[in-house]
């Protein structure tokens, strides 16, 4: 099986489930930083992640939503360094996913981590299998 992998940046990589999900993929997104005090004070200026990423169909942004599970940010303001996010996609932006002419991309926009990654032809063909 193609990786459904993705690492966006220097330290978060997604990990799309292996599921069909009647227009949407999901994504488990972690914070990957070895050293414990860098990652303690990451942690905390990455608060409210989970409401910044997103697909791109060449300008078409499709935001990703934070899944129902617990509350992944404390009361003091220090993010989870584990995240569920779902993107939901019209029929029509399902066409433009397959259609290798557009370029897609996944990207977290938030103020102390913006970064951006191309979706490679491999994992993009088996993220489309989802839609099937």
């Amino acid at each position: 099986m193609a990786s459904r992998s993705v690492a966006v940046g220097p330290f978060v990589t997604f990990c799309f489930e292996d599921s069909k999900q009647n227009g949407g993929l999901t994504a488990r997104f972690t914070i990957e930083i070895g050293d414990e005090k860098r990652r303690e004070r990451e942690l905390y200026r990455l608060a409210g992640i989970e409401e910044s990423t997103f697909i791109q169909l060449n300008d078409e942004r499709i935001p990703g939503a934070p899944t129902e599970y617990d509350e992944r940010t404390t009361p003091d303001g220090k993010t989870s360094s584990v995240h569920w996010v779902r993107f939901t996609f019209s029929a029509q932006q399902i066409a433009k996913f397959r259609d290798p002419s557009i370029e897609v991309v996944l990207g977290v926009a938030h103020p102390a981590y913006s970064h951006m990654a191309v979706v490679m032809p491999d994992i993009r063909a088996e993220l489309a299998k989802d839609f099937a």
